[in-house]
C-alpha cells in the first residue's frame, strides 16, 4: 500500500515534466488511511528547522524516533555565539586615526546596504513564490502584492482596474510571515447575486506594509496594475551578496599596505557597544531575546588581519564590576597590582533580581586556600569559559572619582571627593596615594559639547574625535562655517548619526541627530551644504585643577564648606594647596597570565549553566517519552555460546549489552555462578558492537539457572560461525551513548532478562 501510494504521489509531483498521469482514485484511497498529520514530511523542507526551530515529531515511527534522538543530541551539543562586543579588544594596541575610523564607517554603511538587500531578497525567496503585482492607488501609492499563484485569482494577469480591501492574516509563522491579505474585485467583476465579486488576490509585501503604514480594513478604489514582476531567482540574490563582497574588497584595495592593519582595527566599529541591541539580561533570561551585533563587514574586508590576531590568547584582561555588592567576600580590600592570585571563573548562583544573576563570576583563592566570590565579569568584557582557572593580578581602571586629603599648617587634615574625572583633561589617569599640588576655585569651565547648526537649527553634536581634528587645525570656534555632504549612517534612537564629507575628502561625525531639530530626517546629499559650529558657553562650577587644567568637580556640600573654611575655594580665582590623592575604582581589570590558564575538562555553555536555552516543550516531551523505546531498540541481545575451545576449558560464554555489565555481575554472583569478564582488549570487535563478554564455569551453573537462561535467550550457540554472524549483524555503538535515566516509576534494579519483542 505504501509502495503504491509513493509511486502515484511521485507521478503527481512530476506532472509538469511528464506525460504520465497519476491515478487519483488510488491517491485519494491511500489518503484515507492516514490517521494523523505526518508533519515531518513538509517540515523537513523548511530551512528554519536546521537553524533554530527543529522538527517536532508527533509519533513513534522509525523516522520520528530518529528525529527525537537528533533533537536530543543537537540540544546537548548546540553551539552558542558570544556578543561581538566581547571581542572589541582584538586589535588592542593598534593605533588608528579618526579619519581611518570614519572611512571604515562609510565603507561599512555601503557594504551593509548591499548585504541587507541580499538578506531581504533571500527571505523573500523563501516566503514568496511565483510572480508579484505592483499596483498604484489613485493617491499615487504603489503596493506590491505577492504570492499571486498561491491565491490563484484568475483575472489578475490582464487586470485593468482593481478595488482592493486589506484583511488581517491571523495565523503567521516563519514560512508565512505576511500579516495582510489583499482581497480584490478586478475589472468590475460581479457574482451570481449581482454584487461585487471580491476574491483573494495575494499577500501584501512586508516592505509595502512598513513603507505606507498599512493596516487591516483599509480599502483602495480604482487602483491600476503597473507591472507583473517575475519571481526572484537564486542567481539574483547571489548577485546582491556578491556586490556587498565587491564593496568590501574595493575598500580593502584602496588602503595602502602600510595602513592595512591600522584600518583593520576599524573592527572597533563592528564590535563597539550598541545599547539598542542589548536587552537587560536580568529582566529577560531568554538568551534568544538578546540580539547580537554581527560584523560581516569586518570579516569580508579584513579576514587575514583578523586571523593574524588569533595566534595567542586574547581574553586576558576582563573587567570586573559590582565591587560594592554584598556578595563580594573581599569587600573593601586593597589589591596590590603586582601580586598574583589564583582565580576561577564560575557561573552565578544568585537568584532572579540579584545584581549578579545570569553572569560569570570571578572567585579568588584566599589565604586559607578556599576560593571565595569576588566580582562579576562585565557583560561586554572578554569572557573565559566557566570552570577556567589561572593566576591573575587585580588592577584598578577607569577611576570615576578620587579622594584627596589636604593638610594645611595649623589646621586638621580634611578629606574631599573629586568627581566626574572622566569628563575632563586627566580622564583615565590613576593616582596611587601620591603627593600633588591641586588648585581649587569657583570658576567658569567650558562645556565640551560642540553643536552643528544647519539653516539656523541644531543638527546634532560633533563627535569627540571630530572635535579634536578641528582643534588641531584651529577651526573650532563659535560660528565658524563648515561645508559638508551629509549621509545618514544610523537612524536608530539615541545612536542616530550622520557623516559629513568636506570638499577635500575629510570626514566628520555628527551624533545625537534624533535629539534635536532634524529628528527622523534622513540625509543622502549629492551637493555640499553650508553648516556652522556652535560651541557651548562656559558654566561656573566648584572645580579642582591640576597644572591649570580641570581635573574634576566638587559635589558634596561638606567638601565645599571645608575648603571655604581653609580659604581654598574662592569665586573667580584658583588657590593652590598640597594634597595626597588616591583614585577610587568602580571597575577592576583582572590581568590574567596566559601561560597559567587551565581550561575545564568539560565545556559548560551559558544555556546549560543559566537555563537560558529556549525549550520547545513538545520536543522535550517527545525526547523523554521516546528515550526508553530507543534504548530497547538499541539494546544488544544476549548470547550464550560454547565453542570447542570453551568446552575444553569447561566454560560457557555469555555476551550481553555492556551497559548492563554491572547488573549482570551482581546477578551471576547472587546465583553463585563462578564468572570472569573477558578483558576488553581481548574482545575489541565485540566491545565496538556494545557487548561485554563473560566466561562462566560450567560446573558452577545450577541446572535451574541454566534452564531459565536458555528459555530467555535461546539455546547455547555451539557454532563459532553462527556466533560471529550474530555479532556482525549488530551496528557499531557510538561511544557517548548512555542509557536513559531511571524514572521514579521504574524498579530500582531491573533484571538483565528482558523478553525481546514484548
Amino acid at each position: 500500500m505504501i509502495g503504491e501510494g509513493c509511486y502515484q504521489n511521485q507521478i503527481a509531483v512530476d506532472l509538469f515534466k511528464s506525460a504520465k498521469k497519476p491515478e487519483m482514485d488510488k491517491i485519494r484511497e491511500n489518503s484515507r488511511y492516514l490517521y494523523r498529520d505526518v508533519n515531518y514530511i513538509k517540515d523537513k523542507k523548511s530551512s528554519s528547522v536546521y537553524l533554530s526551530t527543529g522538527i517536532t515529531p508527533k509519533g513513534y515511527s522509525p523516522v520520528e524516533l530518529l528525529i527525537s534522538q537528533t533533537n536530543k543530541y543537537f540540544r546537548e551539543s548546540q553551539l552558542e555565539s558570544r556578543p561581538i562586543v566581547q571581542f572589541k579588544d582584538l586589535f588592542k594596541g593598534v593605533e588608528f586615526t579618526p579619519q581611518q575610523k570614519f572611512a571604515a564607517i562609510a565603507a561599512k554603511y555601503e557594504f551593509d546596504l548591499k548585504f541587507n538587500a541580499g538578506v531581504h531578497a533571500s527571505r523573500r525567496r523563501e516566503t514568496e513564490s511565483g510572480p508579484s503585482a505592483v499596483v498604484q492607488t489613485d493617491s499615487g501609492t504603489q503596493l506590491e502584492i505577492t504570492n499571486l499563484t498561491r491565491e490563484g485569482h484568475p483575472l489578475i494577469w490582464k487586470a485593468q482596474t482593481l478595488n482592493i480591501r486589506l484583511d488581517e492574516i491571523k495565523f503567521t509563522n516563519s514560512e508565512r510571515p505576511h500579516k495582510l491579505l489583499a482581497v480584490a474585485q478586478i475589472d468590475g467583476e460581479v457574482g451570481k447575486d449581482g454584487k461585487p465579486a471580491y476574491r483573494n488576490l495575494g499577500t501584501v509585501s512586508q516592505q509595502s506594509v512598513t513603507d505606507h503604514t498599512l493596516k487591516a480594513g483599509m480599502t483602495m478604489q480604482g487602483a491600476k496594475l503597473l507591472e507583473l514582476k517575475p519571481e526572484l531567482t537564486r542567481s539574483q540574490t547571489k548577485l546582491l551578496f556578491d556586490k556587498a563582497q565587491e564593496a568590501a574588497l574595493a575598500f580593502y584595495a584602496s588602503i595602502s599596505e602600510s595602513e592595512k592593519l591600522a584600518s583593520a582595527a576599524a573592527w572597533n566599529i563592528c564590535a563597539f557597544r550598541q545599547d539598542e541591541l542589548e536587552v537587560a539580561r536580568k529582566e529577560n533570561a531568554n538568551s534568544q531575546a538578546i540580539a547580537k551585533k554581527v560584523s560581516n563587514f569586518a570579516f569580508a574586508a579584513f579576514p587575514n588581519e583578523i586571523i593574524s590576531r588569533l595566534d595567542k590568547l586574547q581574553f586576558t584582561e576582563p573587567k570586573l564590576v559590582t565591587l560594592n555588592n554584598e556578595a563580594n567576600q573581599f569587600l573593601g580590600r586593597k589589591w596590590n597590582p603586582d601580586e598574583k592570585h589564583p582565580i576561577e571563573i564560575r557561573a552565578s548562583h544568585h537568584p532572579v533580581g540579584h545584581e549578579r544573576h545570569v553572569s560569570r563570576l570571578m572567585f579568588v583563592q584566599d589565604s586559607d586556600g578556599e576560593y571565595k566570590e569576588f566580582a562579576m565579569l562585565e557583560t561586554r568584557t572578554p569572557q573565559l569559559p566557566i570552570g577556567t582557572k589561572a593566576l591573575s593580578r587585580m588592577v584598578g581602571v577607569e577611576p570615576a572619582t578620587a579622594k584627596a586629603t589636604i593638610g594645611l599648617p595649623g589646621f586638621e587634615p580634611i578629606e574631599i571627593t573629586i568627581r566626574e574625572l572622566k569628563n575632563f583633561s586627566y580622564a583615565g589617569l590613576v593616582f596611587n596615594v601620591e603627593p600633588i599640588n591641586l588648585e581649587f576655585g569657583t570658576v567658569p569651565i567650558s562645556d565640551k559639547t560642540v553643536k552643528i547648526k544647519l539653516d539656523g537649527k541644531t543638527l546634532g553634536e560633533l563627535d569627540s574625535d571630530s572635535v579634536q581634528q578641528l582643534k588641531e587645525i584651529n577651526h573650532l570656534k563659535n560660528g565658524n562655517p563648515l561645508k559638508l555632504k551629509l549621509t545618514s549612517i544610523s537612524e536608530t534612537g539615541d545612536q542616530a548619526f550622520v557623516l559629513g564629507e568636506s570638499p577635500n575628502g575629510n570626514l566628520l561625525k555628527i551624533n545625537k541627530i534624533n535629539f534635536y531639530d532634524f529628528s527622523g530626517q534622513t540625509f543622502n546629499d549629492q551637493d555640499y551644504r553650508k553648516l556652522s559650529i556652535e560651541t557651548s558657553a562656559s558654566k561656573t562650577r566648584d572645580a579642582v585643577f591640576l597644572n591649570g587644567e580641570p581635573l574634576g568637580v566638587l559635589h558634596f556640600k561638606k567638601d565645599k564648606d571645608a575648603l571655604r573654611q581653609l580659604g581654598l575655594l574662592k569665586t573667580g580665582q584658583l588657590t593652590l594647596a598640597p594634597a595626597i590623592i588616591e583614585s577610587n575604582f568602580s571597575v577592576i581589570c583582572a590581568q590574567i597570565e596566559p601561560n597559567t590558564v587551565e581550561y575545564p575538562q568539560k565545556w559548560t555553555k551559558e544555556f546549560q549553566a543559566f537555563g537560558t536555552q529556549s525549550v520547545n516543550s513538545q520536543q522535550q516531551e517527545m525526547i523523554e517519552s521516546s528515550a526508553k523505546i530507543l534504548h530497547h531498540i538499541k539494546e544488544r541481545p544476549t548470547f550464550l555460546f560454547s565453542t570447542e575451545s570453551n568446552k575444553k576449558l569447561g566454560v560457557m560464554g555469555l555476551a550481553v549489552d555492556n551497559q548492563k555489565a554491572e547488573t549482570v555481575t551482581k546477578w551471576l554472583t547472587a546465583q553463585k555462578v563462578e564468572w570472569q569478564q573477558v578483558p576488553i582488549e581481548d574482545v575489541v570487535r565485540k566491545t565496538r558492537k556494545g557487548l561485554a563478554v563473560f566466561n562462566l564455569v560450567d560446573s558452577s551453573i545450577p541446572a535451574k539457572t541454566l534452564s531459565s537462561m536458555t528459555k530467555k535467550f535461546g539455546a547455547v550457540i555451539e557454532s563459532t560461525l553462527e556466533y560471529q554472524q550474530n555479532v556482525s549483524s549488530l551496528a557499531t555503538r557510538p561511544q557517548f551513548l548512555k542509557p536513559p535515566e531511571q524514572t521514579a516509576q521504574s524498579p530500582p534494579n531491573q533484571s538483565i532478562f528482558v523478553i525481546r519483542n514484548s
